[in-house]
């Protein structure tokens, strides 16, 4: 099955033996990742080609399709998916901005001993799925009202929202304290004003210190709210009711018995 070259607006022809894009390698003396020489030097040289062909246009921005030919000078076995890698990696910046907008590519792997090469095709291509400047569109900011141009990506299916990150999260939102509407300086901003803020971390420790209050065990006896989350007496009762020479589980017991206190199902 041969590969039908796009309507080219750009023909490349790089005349020396492809090269796929390599791996890259692990110095384990220094902890660096470091790229092979051959690919690199490889890479610019398609770059160079690109940038001559381009004569100085800055990089397409709509969808494109790409057509690659690859002859080999042998037919030492090669991965087809990797010498695509290594073009699509030379152009980006000088052919498209970002190979995100190929949407459409072909590549076919041939045998020419005499004159090896790459030849590649890059032309226009429309699609269901817009791309570059495609995917643009105008778009009003919900913080400060200014237009701006959106793009959708991957991430961000609906496109961007805000004009700029000063504007993320500062539409007007409620006071969590007060309940007036107020536009905050930042996305983490949740009171209107510093007195605002101020009474809401007061009530808020003033709830946190009720809730603890109301955790601490009390005394079985008088009711006197206890220190010790395991304690059942206060030291009053304790010294005034208690009888010597018993534990505390024999007492309680025996309070128990005589209907001075209630079953211990209901403490904490």
């Amino acid at each position: 099955m041969t590969t039908a070259a796009p309507a080219a607006a750009l023909k490349v022809t790089v005349a020396t033996e492809p090269r796929s894009k390599a791996r890259h390698r692990f110095n384990r003396q220094s902890g660096t990742v470091y790229s092979d020489r051959k690919s690199s030097e490889h890479e610019e040289l398609l770059a160079r080609h690109f940038q001559i062909a381009m004569g100085g246009r800055s990089p397409f921005r709509a969808g494109l399709e790409v057509g690659m030919v690859f002859y080999r000078s042998n037919r030492q076995r090669i991965d087809l998916d990797n010498l695509v890698k290594a073009v699509f990696d030379a152009a980006n910046g000088v052919v498209w901005v970002d190979d995100v907008q190929v949407v459409n590519f072909g590549a076919r792997l041939e045998l020419d001993p005499q004159n090896p090469r790459t030849e590649i095709f890059v032309g226009p291509c429309s699609t269901s799925m817009p791309r570059g400047e495609e995917a643009v569109e105008e778009r009003v900011c919900p913080s400060c009202g200014n237009t701006f141009s959106s793009r959708a990506y991957d991430s961000k299916p609906n496109g961007q929202t805000y004009c700029s990150k000063a504007c993320v999260g500062t539409r007007p939102r409620p006071c969590e304290h007060c309940g007036g509407s107020f536009k905050p300086r930042h996305h983490q901003q949740r009171y209107c004003c510093k007195g605002c803020a101020s009474k809401s971390v007061e009530t808020r420790r003033k709830i946190a210190a009720a809730r603890r209050s109301d955790a601490r065990p009390k005394c079985l006896l008088c009711g006197v709210k206890l220190q010790r989350k395991n304690a059942t007496l206060c030291r009053a009762c304790w010294l005034s009711e208690a009888p010597k020479g018993k534990s505390k589980d024999e007492i309680v017991a025996a309070f128990e018995e005589q209907g001075r206190i209630q079953r211990r199902s209901h403490r904490r």
